[in-house]
């Protein structure tokens, strides 16, 4: 089992007709991943445009689903929820400051688009980024397989 923490804007964009659709769609493609693996995933999604001081949780089957707070962003909540929960977290998020943050803490970040093609084709295999030292290449292959 994984406990994994998504950068949910990050993968789906924000650019969509109907973001709340696209939204919805998403958590349940994850949900329904989560069902099948018995993975810990978050999906924590910016809240600033809502009304709330506090972050909003909700829980789709096996997926617990935060709205950050406003003032707040995703990337931030992120960072601060892993410092906190010292698990060993698959991050998946594509911002390179969550990724350095998260191998600096001993966590394993993937890219938005690794980690999905990862999803929709399980037998893909990933490029590894030429900047990866050999260590990092190493857990971050051993942590996919888990996938």
């Amino acid at each position: 089992m994984l406990n994994i923490i998504i950068d949910g804007y990050n993968v789906i964009g924000t650019g969509h007709k109907d973001l709340k659709r696209e939204r919805d769609l998403f958590i349940g493609f994850i949900n329904n991943f989560a069902s099948q693996r018995k993975h810990s995933i978050i999906i924590v999604f910016d809240g600033h445009s809502g009304n709330s001081f506090r972050e909003n949780i909700d829980y789709f089957g096996n997926v617990k689903v935060i709205y950050t707070p406003i003032g707040s962003t995703a990337d931030s909540f992120i960072i601060n929820y892993i410092k906190k929960n010292r698990k060993k977290w698959l991050v998946v998020s594509s911002d390179n400051y969550i990724k350095d943050e998260a191998w600096n803490i001993n966590c394993v970040p993937v890219d938005s688009n690794i980690f999905l093609e990862i999803l929709s084709y399980h037998d893909y295999e990933f490029e590894v980024p030429a900047y990866l030292p050999y260590k990092r290449v190493k857990e971050l292959k051993k942590t996919l397989n888990k996938l």
